[in-house]
């Protein structure tokens, strides 16, 4: 897998499966921009805020 740059947007889909549910927030401890097309990882973000 290619390096990703800290700020880059990444489009999880399927975000509120298990397996995204820990991808996404992976991607918001690496400082990542994760696009999503659930509401459920909105609820991911707000809880580790």
């Amino acid at each position: 897998m290619p390096a990703v740059s800290p700020g880059s947007n990444i489009l999880v889909t399927g975000a509120s499966g298990y397996v995204a549910t820990y991808l996404i927030q992976e991607l918001l401890d690496q400082a990542l921009f994760a696009v999503h097309s659930s509401h459920m990882a909105i609820k991911i973000r707000a809880s580790r805020d």
